[in-house]
């Protein structure tokens, strides 16, 4: 009687160990499907999103003439080499680029800040386009947008009674600080 009590208990445990391991791996078959499915669409989101970035390339490449874009990757965050106007307008195009992808795919919605990419005297009809870049394609994402930009050059922005202007008696920005430095760092860990 007593073997028969413990050979019914070992039975009884051996049985809910059993089904306790199927739940288990029913469970991790279920988070697997899951996980496969949400890889999947983020896949094919991934996929709108350089689609749309590819659009934006050729037509920021068709604003600005002669400056070439599509050397630059999609999800490829590198450092944009050269210096002068040529350098400043591809700055300009794809941070651009990046902030509308972000406004039209994003859920969360972030204010946008550019500080003035004219640092020099610029030919007024250099003025003219990188303005008239800006009003089209960046003052038009939706939301909030900081820019700095000095007075004898609003007249290039177009449709400027869309914005509210605070005037500013020195400017408020420091030199690049040293936590600056290291999210830089930290950004050049990632696209490696």
């Amino acid at each position: 009687m007593v073997n028969q009590e413990i050979l019914n208990n070992y039975n009884t445990v051996e049985l809910n160990l059993l089904n306790e391991e199927i739940k288990k791996y029913d469970s991790i078959k279920i988070v697997k499907k899951e996980i496969l499915k949400e890889q999947k669409l983020g896949n094919q989101k991934k996929s709108t999103i350089k689609k749309k970035y590819e659009e934006l390339i050729n037509e920021y490449e068709r604003f600005f003439e002669g400056i070439k874009l599509d050397d630059i990757k999609f999800y490829s965050f590198k450092e944009v080499t050269g210096s002068g106007i040529d350098a400043n307008k591809k700055m300009l195009a794809l941070y651009t680029l990046y902030a509308n992808l972000i406004d039209k795919y994003s859920k969360i919605k972030v204010p946008w800040a550019m500080d003035s990419f004219i640092k020099n005297e610029t030919a007024a009809e250099l003025k003219e386009q990188m303005f008239g870049f800006l009003s089209k394609h960046y003052f038009s994402i939706n939301g909030q947008i900081f820019f700095s930009i000095i007075n004898e050059n609003v007249k290039y922005l177009n449709q400027k009674n869309k914005y509210n202007f605070i005037n500013l008696e020195k400017p408020i920005l420091e030199k690049i600080n040293e936590e600056n430095k290291i999210l830089v760092k930290s950004f050049k860990i990632i696209n490696d």
